[in-house]
């Protein structure tokens, strides 16, 4: 039997201020003003999306704006929409021709754990 893959969603008209925690996977879609923790899962912030966070994640994926570090133990995407200001630690980060980026970037892997 195929498993489902749990993915916790924010929708767009969701405003969220304070911490933001997921034992799963998560897809924000919406504004969120505090922090966000999905230590061992995946962020996928949305290109509509208005975050105003730090982002703890095993992986994250921005295609919206970020204002704040951006902290994931793997990897992080940025793709051609994204928009970030703040500061980027991970061991790998790929960035889209088109993304914006305003940042200090630290890819040692120790830093990321």
């Amino acid at each position: 039997m195929e498993e489902r893959r749990k993915i916790a969603w924010v929708g767009k008209s969701v405003a969220f201020k304070g911490e933001l925690s997921s034992a799963e996977d998560m897809e924000i879609h919406g504004r969120v003003e505090g922090a966000i923790n999905a230590r061992n899962n995946s962020v996928t912030i949305g290109p509509d999306a208005d975050i105003r966070a730090d982002i703890v994640s095993r992986v994250a994926i921005i295609r919206g704006r970020v204002k704040g570090q951006i902290t994931a133990s793997e990897k992080i995407h940025l793709l051609e929409t994204a928009s970030v200001e703040g500061d980027l630690t991970s061991p790998k980060i790929e960035i889209a021709e088109g993304a914006r980026l305003e940042a200090q970037i630290d890819m040692l892997k120790q830093s990321a754990a």
